[in-house]
């Protein structure tokens, strides 16, 4: 069995204000970037370290308790809401 060593390109450093010569794909396609970087004068963003949230679990805990009571509070009010709307029993003569 024969395995055709796969050629590799060296890829190509973007030239920032110019526009690249574009390349084209095994199919013939422009890719999304050949286009041209903008020059956009603006900070770049880096990433700062974790840090943990002030406060302790027990108020995390609250939170999460507090969020769930109202949760099944509206979740009880429009059951009720529901059942309101339902006929009430019919009694029968005797």
């Amino acid at each position: 069995m024969d395995k055709k060593k796969l050629k590799s390109r060296p890829i190509p450093k973007p030239r920032i204000g110019k526009a690249a010569r574009p390349t084209l794909t095994p199919r013939g396609h422009k890719t999304i970037s050949d286009k041209p970087i903008p020059l956009i004068d603006v900070p770049i963003l880096e990433p700062t370290p974790y840090v943990e949230p002030k406060g302790n679990l027990s108020t995390i805990k609250s939170l999460a308790k507090s969020a769930a009571d109202r949760a099944s509070r509206k979740l009880n009010e429009f059951a009720n809401w529901i059942l309101s709307y339902t006929p009430e029993e019919i009694k029968k003569k005797q």
